[in-house]
């Protein structure tokens, strides 16, 4: 039964006390209309922060694949870069060799090391031959060494010789007996 005017004016309230039971009971139907959007904005922001959820960790998953991917990257990039050490390749041409080589189709194994690394190893001997070292040591030739070549003069013979050219090389292979 809804309370209307005319059941109020049967019950026997006066017109002053009906008019304050009609409006207490606008006042609580106007809170429950409040309360029921309440419950309605409490539901859509509910829906918002699910959704807002829901961005940011496909944002996360996101951001750690990239990082596992720049992770895997510096692995092979040491892997690789120890094969170029093995090969020989200038440690100054390291870096340019890194940025022109395509690094992404590379896989390591489980040691940590590029699989296949023969086949790289040759293919960086061949495409990188410019830049690969090269060191031997030789000792200095010298085909007649001091003191080696036939017998010792003494300052006396040497000053003997007529030919002058040939007093000057003698002089020049025996410089220790005229001080210098």
């Amino acid at each position: 039964m809804a309370l209307t005017r005319k059941v109020l004016e049967e019950l026997g309230l006066s017109e002053a006390q009906v008019e304050a039971v009609l409006a207490a009971q606008a006042e609580a139907q106007d809170e429950g209309d409040a309360g029921a959007q309440g419950e309605e904005s409490a539901e859509a922001e509910a829906v918002d922060w699910q959704g807002r959820y829901e961005q940011l960790r496909l944002a996360f998953e996101g951001f750690r694949q990239a990082q596992a991917a720049r992770e895997q990257l510096e692995r092979v990039k040491a892997a690789y870069t120890a094969l170029l050490k093995g090969a020989n390749v200038d440690e100054r041409r390291w870096g340019a060799i890194l940025r022109a080589t395509d690094l992404t189709g590379l896989a390591l194994d489980a040691d940590g090391s590029l699989m296949d690394a023969e086949r790289l190893t040759e293919a960086i001997r061949r495409d990188w031959a410019d830049f690969i070292v090269t060191s031997s040591r030789r000792g200095a030739t010298v085909p007649t060494p001091p003191g080696l070549g036939g017998a010792r003069r003494s300052r006396d013979e040497i000053m003997a010789i007529a030919d002058s050219r040939e007093r000057q090389r003698a002089i020049a292979e025996n410089h220790e007996l005229f001080g210098f």
